[in-house]
């Protein structure tokens, strides 16, 4: 007998991944099948959140547009997610801004798509009552590699218009100008703003997530830098941090593995034999990108403190050139990062109309003192 109650029951006792991924797919096919609009709704929601958060983000956009038409012919539908939304419509206009941000790390969504789906989010929020804040956020960040300033005329934007029931908590929207501002090299103001949340008056959700989040946007800026005495400062504030909280959501493997590269090859060598595959496989292209210029640094360096042209590495089958010696000449993989990263350069500018995911790669890889 269909119990829709019993099915999220047993899907939230199941690890996230794919296997809750699986059976969140079962109980949404369970729901169609009883013609149970508000759990179709639901469930399809509750996979958008383990789509995102646990699976591959582009699996939410195929979704997305069945949980629109959903709640377009029937907007009273409503919430049975945690999370205090108001009505379906409410947690639709939030999980709305997750497909935004996939919009801009996924070069296979055309930037035509990335715009009409911003322009629909726009109306939604205007019929709602909400304000435009969310929007504007989301245009800051798309068009930061497509035109600078009009990005940051979106940002002021977002920074003027009012907080409202889309907004993210306070110590989040604290860390994105914190970011904003040391993008900008005005660190006075952005010590200013982060006074809060690193005496934890300001958190999210009363937990860590808010400080780590604003040491990383000081890590990012000093390792940009190459600063990297001030850069490990912060490193060690996050290892700290993380060990004594045993904190498992955050993952700055690639962070240190950059800071190593320079200032200890061999640790770099053993992060690099830890992740190459989390690497390899890593679905959102805006992070594999970043990840593989920072591997072709590491392979230019390695070349410079070994002896000899090759390396020994415990790659398995699922490597592209892998053999079973398992002796690599480092300058081909070297090239096999820079070509790999360079495709996926080539596929955002050629989706963007600009050139400056190659000029990010190519001056990422030709100054490396």
């Amino acid at each position: 007998m269909y119990n829709p109650v019993l099915l999220q029951e047993e899907f939230e006792k199941i690890e996230h991944g794919k296997a809750r991924i699986s059976a969140i797919k079962e109980a949404v096919k369970k729901a169609d099948e009883n013609n149970d609009v508000t759990y179709s709704l639901n469930f399809r929601l509750e996979l958008c959140y383990e789509s995102n958060l646990y699976g591959d983000s582009m699996d939410m956009l195929v979704i997305f547009p069945q949980v629109l038409k959903i709640i377009d012919e029937h907007p009273d539908i409503p919430c049975t997610l945690e999370g205090g939304y108001i009505n379906g419509l409410d947690a639709v206009l939030w999980q709305y801004k997750w497909v935004l941000g996939t919009c801009n790390s996924y070069y296979q969504i055309p930037l035509d798509d990335c715009l009409k789906f911003a322009e629909d989010f726009k109306n939604r929020c205007i019929s709602y009552g909400y304000t435009l804040k969310s929007y504007y956020k989301h245009l800051h960040y798309l068009y930061e590699s497509i035109d600078e300033e009009y990005s940051e005329k979106c940002f002021l934007e977002y920074m003027k218009l009012p907080r409202d029931g889309n907004s993210d908590c306070k110590a989040c929207d604290r860390n994105i100008a914190i970011g904003y501002y040391l993008d900008k090299n005005n660190i006075e103001k952005a010590n200013e703003l982060a006074k809060d949340i690193d005496e934890y008056k300001l958190t999210c959700n009363g937990g860590h997530e808010a400080w780590l989040r604003m040491n990383a946007h000081y890590m990012h800026y000093y390792l940009n830098k190459k600063d990297f005495d001030n850069a490990n400062v912060y490193i060690k504030r996050i290892k700290r941090k993380m060990s004594l909280t045993k904190e498992k959501e955050h993952n700055y493997a690639e962070d240190f593995f950059y800071y190593y590269i320079y200032m200890d090859i061999g640790k770099a060598l053993k992060l690099y034999k830890e992740n190459w595959k989390d690497w390899l496989n890593e679905k959102t292209p805006a992070d594999k990108f970043d990840v593989g210029i920072y591997e072709v640094i590491f392979f230019k360096k390695l070349g410079k403190h070994v002896k000899g042209d090759t390396i020994k590495l415990q790659f398995d089958k699922s490597f592209p050139l892998y053999n079973s010696k398992g002796i690599y000449k480092i300058k081909e993989l070297e090239d096999f990062y820079y070509n790999l990263t360079k495709d996926i350069a080539l596929k955002f500018d050629k989706r963007n109309g600009t050139d400056s995911f190659m000029k990010e790669l190519e001056e990422s890889c030709s100054s490396l003192e």
